[in-house]
């Protein structure tokens, strides 16, 4: 049979070791894989173009959008993740909220 995976991309460690046990319990059954495969290299899995149907956009598709819209400010919001933002747009005013506090918009 073929397994289609139309989700979203792994964003955790943990994430990252259930897509591998999926993918040997697809190969055991000798299933083929697509929207994903695990790369021999680093044992991590890669995700097939168009098989994408979360409904969120990738990590990189955010920080193209960023990059295109060129801000003021990047202030991160409905996110596990929001140090990602400060790690990966050095160069950009990123404000973290804080529980709690407000933020004050100039």
């Amino acid at each position: 049979g073929t397994y289609i995976y139309s989700s979203s991309e792994a964003y955790t460690e943990e994430q990252v070791i259930d897509f591998v046990r999926l993918w040997n319990w697809m190969k055991f059954f000798d299933f083929k894989v697509r929207g994903f495969r695990i790369d021999e290299t680093d044992g991590k899995p890669v995700f097939e173009k168009g098989y994408h149907a979360s409904g969120h956009a990738s990590a990189a598709e955010l920080l193209k959008i960023i990059e295109d819209i060129d801000p003021e400010i990047v202030l991160p919001v409905h996110t596990e993740n929001p140090e990602f933002f400060v790690d990966n747009l050095k160069g950009y005013d990123v404000v973290l909220a804080q529980e709690g506090k407000g933020i004050e918009v100039r």
